[in-house]
């Protein structure tokens, strides 16, 4: 078995953890157990197109050859260069590198250590399923790097069991799987400052360094509040990273209940579980999506276009967006396996209610004409209707591209007079709405209703389709880390260092004796891993810096 540790995703500085994965049929035995061995010596690097038995030779001049006419090395028959595969004896001429990867060194007299992992099988539970065996000491041991090819040797743990053990190929029911860990430098933000804009002192200029080449995107949070973390001012924090607790044929979602009575995480600003709605899973198990490991910060939830996951009531009296009013953002990162937009219907990633009468809003994948391309959308409702809807609605120039990774950012704020909803895709802006309007009309409108909030009503929020009846428009692929604040954040191009503020805030306290309001600002920037926690640890971002405009004290009280 060849193994090889790749990582084409990014620039990692080291390899942390690598696991050996595969499925298993165990025949014989209640419990048993297997090992990896690590051969010390490679086959020569060849392949063949056909393979031919030769016998009857007529004559002893090729009675000397191998397996085939260059192979010399290593054979079957009995040479002088005959190699050993026994994992339980230590010879000059064995092809296991028997040593100590945390297991001790190899001791023939017990036939212990020596090994790369083991793990203890049981038939009663073990058959058909994935097991997981940690082979990480072939990291520390055998300095083992990026794109490196290593052979494992899977073998009983004791050299008299009688029992068998599938490994299939890629093309099998249970292909062999290896996962490597990585850690992910963060990215490293240098000089955050804050200073007046030049043109207009009125505005504020931040500026920072940030030269990482991983570098995806950032945002900036201002508050009058302190800011703890990335997730200050979230309604709710979906992570969809559960730690599985059973990995079945289907890998269907179990997860750690915590503080929930409910099939998936969701947590409010201070990572408290949210008591106004359930999240679940749908009851019909062909809706139902799975894991997979292969999320771009750990687990995240795989979506087949025909699953689902909703936070609310099942008989909608609830409303998850209730204390939404005139500012929004959304964050969401998702991944496209299947793009293909010339037939069938849009995929739906996101959306909060399912009739017109208790529509807010939808994020998904549209279906663009005859091509086989597909772009974002983003629309946000004004107003519940039972016959006709009224939105604005943003298209992405970015297309949808198979197996690259996408941050989807929608920001709302109703206070503005020209750009109260916008659209960026990867940290860039590529859609917004334009100046303000008295009233909307049906459909789609090019501007919001000045200090209108975004509608809202009893309804469930959706993630992966449009609706538990209507999943065959649901998106294909992976999402995870969504999080869905009631105030504003402020997405920035984190390569050109600096950001203008120009959106005006209250300078004076609400207080009989007002003083000059203090804000505080902080940066998170994200690469293509590093993308969820509340610490600095976790993500990219800088200390808090804090300003005031200087004002007079106002004394609002008469003399």
């Amino acid at each position: 078995m060849l193994v090889t540790v790749v990582d084409s995703s990014s620039n990692p500085s080291t390899i942390g953890v690598v696991r050996g994965v595969f499925g298993t049929t165990v025949t014989t035995h209640a419990k048993k157990s297997i090992v990896f061995m690590t051969p010390r010596r490679y086959l020569p690097e060849k392949n063949y197109d056909s393979a031919v038995l030769l016998t009857g030779l007529p004559d002893d001049s090729h009675s000397s050859l191998g397996a085939t006419f260059n192979e010399t090395l290593y054979n079957d028959g009995e040479y002088i260069n005959s190699w050993d595969l026994d994992p339980f004896v230590k010879t000059d001429d064995t092809a296991i590198d028997l040593k100590d990867y945390g297991f001790g060194d190899f001791d023939e007299k017990d036939q212990s250590g020596g090994h790369l992992g083991h793990i203890n099988l049981n038939i009663k539970n073990d058959v058909s399923t994935y097991k997981e065996i940690d082979i990480s000491g072939v990291v520390e041991v055998d300095k083992v790097k990026n794109s490196d090819t290593f052979t494992v040797l899977l073998s009983a743990d004791d050299p008299t069991d009688s029992y068998s053990i599938n490994v299939d190929t890629e093309d099998g029911t249970n292909p062999f799987y290896g996962l490597a860990i990585y850690e992910d430098d963060l990215p490293k933000i240098t000089d955050f400052k804050i200073q007046p804009n030049e043109k207009d002192p009125f505005f504020v200029d931040y500026t920072w360094n940030c030269d990482d080449d991983d570098v995806w995107y950032g945002f900036l949070h201002v508050s009058d509040e302190n800011i703890k973390d990335q997730y200050h001012g979230a309604l709710m924090h979906i992570p969809l990273n559960d730690e599985i607790r059973e990995i079945g044929v289907n890998n269907s979602i179990v997860v750690d209940q915590q503080t929930l009575t409910d099939n998936f995480i969701v947590t409010d600003a201070e990572g408290v579980g949210i008591s106004f709605a359930d999240a679940k899973v749908s009851t019909t198990a062909a809706f139902v999506p799975k894991f997979t490991i292969e999320g771009l910060a750990g687990n995240a939830v795989k979506f087949d276009s025909n699953d689902v996951l909703f936070v609310g009531s099942p008989d909608d009296n609830d409303d998850c967006f209730s204390s939404l009013g005139k500012e929004m953002s959304v964050v969401l990162h998702c991944i496209n396996t299947s793009p293909n937009f010339n037939s069938g219907a849009d995929q739906f990633i996101l959306r909060k209610g399912q009739l017109l009468s208790n529509m807010s809003l939808d994020i998904f994948g549209r279906r663009v004409g005859i091509t086989n391309t597909g772009q974002i959308v983003a629309r946000v409702y004004s107003d519940g209707a039972t016959t006709n809807s009224k939105y604005v609605e943003l298209t992405s120039n970015t297309i949808i591209r198979k197996d690259v990774p996408l941050n989807i950012i929608v920001t709302f704020d109703a206070n503005l007079y020209t750009g109260n909803v916008k659209l960026f895709i990867n940290g860039r802006l590529e859609d917004q709405t334009g100046e303000v309007l008295a009233s909307h009309a049906v459909g789609n409108n090019t501007g919001w209703i000045h200090k209108t909030d975004i509608f809202s009503g009893n309804g469930r929020l959706y993630i992966g389709a449009k609706s538990e009846s209507m999943v065959s428009s649901g998106w294909t692929g992976t999402i995870e880390e969504i999080v869905i604040y009631d105030k504003l954040i402020y997405p920035v191009e984190v390569k050109s260092g600096q950001f203008t503020f120009t959106k005006p805030l209250e300078e004076l306290t609400a207080e009989t004796s007002s003083n000059a309001k203090t804000y505080n600002a902080r940066l998170f920037v994200k690469d293509y891993h590093n993308i969820r926690g509340s610490s600095k640890e976790d993500v990219a971002t800088t200390a808090s810096i804090s300003y005031r405009k200087a004002a007079f004290n106002l004394n609002g009280v008469a003399d």
